[in-house]
């Protein structure tokens, strides 16, 4: 019928028609009679976007025909709609009494056609619910191909240029269908919508196979059915060589055919995969099983008047956001699975690196801790051998001698008084006992046994303290020793300490402070290391441990320890809760 006019159609019999037109892929047209009710403010609306003739027949008495046309289509200009709108519309006029309107559809790229009569709100509500949809779909799925491409450069993710295919041509077709390219593209240019829906169709049937194909051998699927989707993704690519050389409507109907042969594919993933990486095999199933569903009630919308046609645009849209979600899965369980085992080979080889290093660590710290003892006390033992040697010739040791050889031993003892107790402090072996003690008699005695004690100048508070004496004493000689031995010769030696009051609870704080000596200016940053002595400390006995004790000491009560210059004076200080 597709050389009738509208004065050949008025008057004809037509037969009741109450779903969707499914006709296409042919050179006739197609006359639909609306009978609308009387009213006012109504659109006819016909979709899909993409029909390539529809004219609307209006009632319009005045004309010498009595009948107003209105031409639509995908190749007519968009003024041509009487409402904005991505569907093809014609405004009724107002009407007192029910009216026939008359539709003439005539496409070679579309199968499908539905008419109906809605009000302009209605119309614009639909453009907006089916607008947001398609943004959903376009973030949800390109943030899915995001994801996988983000670890695909790892070897990890499969298919992600399989599933960014079939996302693209998914929104394309969905975007064909509502209308979008018709307003996205000019006027003049308004007839590449006809060829961009055609070729986004047939690379959603290719994406589809080429899909299954990239993913199916990830589920451990027979390798008939991985074969099989690889072979079927041919038929789309001859569809497109057919449409493009031969025949459009035969490339179109070779690839319709091709798309009918998915949903069996997709059937058959859901039974025959199984899960190889662990993930559930119920939902991986599940997502085969529902990708069956979708390309499936794409078809039957394509074939039959049972389903709306906006089923054509939501399954192709929708498919693609579960192929995403198969495909994020599947890589976040691989990228899970693959950090597992190089987390445990490089839990396994940092261990051995570790103790290896550990290994060499302590060797190193054994010989130098033991090249340092053996020079540090070969200047003492050589003082006392000289002194011996001279009592074995029968001479009598001069006072000043005996009292060198006498600070020898006691600079030697307190070289493996220190070594000790550091031994002790690694080994935990050493105990706190907190008690309440007297600060000043305390500190008082430690200054009197120093043999230097005459140089310091002691300033404390008179107060009762809860400390580990044995501790507090140890902090305070080797503080004492080392403000001695590398400060300023002959100059004194002031230390202070006192009790403060704070929000967190009474502290102790002690603080030594001597000039600055020849040994020069200490580095804060690596004086309280284990071993550590000056470059020029080499004129004084020790084992670089004294200012190591006092650090393990203040830790060990819960303290802190710190050095540093100040007013060209060095200064060494603890604060410990007491």
């Amino acid at each position: 019928m597709g050389h009738l006019e509208i004065a050949d159609v008025v008057g004809r019999a037509f037969e009741p028609f109450g779903s969707t037109l499914a006709r296409g892929y042919s050179d006739s047209a197609y006359w639909l009679r609306l009978t609308v009710p009387a009213g006012a403010g109504d659109v006819v609306r016909i979709r899909p976007a993409y029909l390539d003739d529809i004219r609307v027949y209006l009632p319009a008495p005045a004309t010498d025909t009595g009948w107003h046309e209105v031409l639509l289509g995908d190749r007519a200009p968009r003024a041509a709609s009487s409402v904005r709108s991505m569907a093809h519309n014609a405004l009724l006029p107002e009407r007192d009494a029910p009216v026939d309107v008359y539709l003439r559809i005539a496409s070679t790229s579309a199968v499908i056609a539905a008419v109906d009569v809605v009000a302009v709100e209605t119309l614009r509500r639909s453009d907006v619910d089916v607008v947001t949809l398609l943004l959903v779909v376009v973030a949800v799925t390109f943030a899915a191909i995001g994801r996988v491409s983000a670890v695909s450069r790892s070897g990890v993710a499969a298919g992600s240029g399989a599933l960014a295919l079939f996302a693209l041509s998914g929104v394309a077709f969905g975007a064909s269908v509502v209308g979008t390219w018709r307003w996205l593209l000019p006027d003049h240019a308004v007839t590449l919508a006809d060829p961009i829906t055609s070729v986004s169709i047939m690379l959603l049937v290719f994406a589809g196979y080429a899909f299954h194909y990239r993913t199916l051998p990830y589920f451990a699927a027979p390798r008939w059915l991985v074969k099989t989707a690889l072979a079927m993704a041919a038929l789309p690519v001859v569809a497109a060589l057919v449409w493009v050389g031969v025949d459009q409507r035969a490339g179109l109907m070779t690839n319709a055919a091709a798309g009918l042969a998915l949903p069996p594919l997709a059937t058959a993933a859901a039974v025959f995969v199984r899960s190889s990486i662990g993930p559930p095999l119920a939902l991986v199933r599940a997502a085969f099983a529902l990708l069956a569903v979708l390309i499936t009630g794409h078809g039957v919308a394509l074939l039959t008047d049972v389903l709306d046609p906006l089923v054509m645009m939501t399954a192709p849209l929708l498919a693609p956001m579960v192929g995403g979600g198969l495909m994020v899965w599947l890589v976040a369980r691989r990228v899970e699975a693959e950090r597992a085992a190089a987390v445990e080979n490089e839990g396994g080889r940092a261990l051995a690196e570790q103790s290896l290093r550990f290994e060499r660590d302590q060797r190193a710290s054994t010989e130098r801790f033991v090249g340092m003892l053996a020079h540090e006390l070969r200047s003492p033992l050589s003082v006392v051998t000289m002194t011996l040697g001279a009592v074995a010739r029968g001479q009598v040791p001069s006072e000043p001698a005996l009292r060198r050889a006498d600070a020898a031993l006691r600079d030697a003892d307190a070289v493996l008084e220190r070594c000790l107790v550091a031994a002790r402090m690694d080994r935990g072996a050493v105990t706190l006992e907190l008690e309440r003690i007297e600060l000043r008699p305390c500190l008082e005695e430690v200054v009197a046994m120093h043999p230097a004690g005459e140089r310091i100048d002691l300033s404390v508070d008179d107060v009762r303290v809860v400390i580990d004496q044995r501790a507090l004493c140890h902090i305070v000689s080797n503080l004492i020793d080392n403000a001695l031995a590398y400060g300023a010769p002959d100059e004194r030696v002031a230390l202070t300490c006192r009790r403060e009051h704070t929000a967190g609870g009474p502290l102790l704080t002690l603080r030594v402070r001597n000039a600055i000596g020849p040994m020069g200016t200490p580095d804060p940053k690596r004086a309280f290391d284990r071993y550590h002595r000056g470059a020029r400390a080499g004129a004084v006995t020790g084992a670089g441990l004294g200012l190591h004790l006092v650090r393990s000491f203040a830790e060990a009560l819960g303290g802190t320890a710190s050095l540093g210059v100040v007013d060209d004076a060095v200064e060494a200080g603890v604060i410990v809760p007491c």
